[in-house]
């Protein structure tokens, strides 16, 4: 073995033993997120139930049988795969498009999501593609992003769940897809105990 393929295969293990590290604290943090969240919503639950707005029945975590389904949106195909991944490995079902009208048609095919993460000014438009979701998948809760200063309350204002500005934190982006999972199943449960409510 010459001694540039050798340190090509030590540069090669290294990487592998610093991504294995990375991966390992982001399963530590978001566990450690999705614990401490799970335990405020659980609270938030026992205070719906005990105003009659829940049943008993309803207060296991509702993410428990259901893998949440998200679809991240970004024209930069390296900061897309690296959110993928970051959410992957957080144990939730990811898809990707590279822009507005891609992600519309698939939401508009499958419809199926629980959470939409989209770059806000990226060139197809994420405005438009926050319109759409608003308009045509009321139900689907939508985290902007942007790497230019926007204000949150700005963001909030037009309809977005909340904005990740970038460069986000791992644990930051987790921890706000998961509330935001969260407060839509619970929307759910409160418009289906608002049904059957005499």
């Amino acid at each position: 073995m010459t001694d540039l393929e050798l340190a090509e295969a030590v540069a090669k293990r290294t990487a592998e033993r610093v991504r294995d590290s990375w991966l390992e604290d982001i399963e530590n943090l978001s566990a450690s997120l999705r614990k401490q969240w799970q335990a405020d919503l659980g609270a938030l639950r026992d205070d719906l139930t005990a105003k009659g707005l829940l049943s008993s029945i309803q207060k296991e975590p509702v993410t428990s049988s259901l893998k949440a389904r998200v679809l991240v949106v970004d024209d930069n195909p390296t900061v897309l795969d690296a959110i993928v991944r970051v959410l992957n490995s957080a144990g939730l079902s990811t898809f990707s498009a590279s822009g507005g009208p891609e992600a519309a048609a698939i939401l508009d095919v499958e419809g199926d999501f629980d959470v939409v993460i989209s770059d806000m000014t990226m060139p197809k438009n994420g405005h438009t593609l926050l319109m759409h979701v608003k308009e045509n998948h009321p139900n689907i809760e939508i985290i902007m992003t942007s790497g230019y200063s926007i204000s949150e309350k700005d963001v909030r204002s037009i309809g977005a769940f909340g904005f990740l500005p970038k460069p986000f934190s791992v644990p930051q982006a987790i921890l706000m897809v998961e509330r935001a999972i969260e407060i839509k199943r619970l929307k759910q449960l409160l418009k289906v105990r608002e049904i059957i409510s005499p």
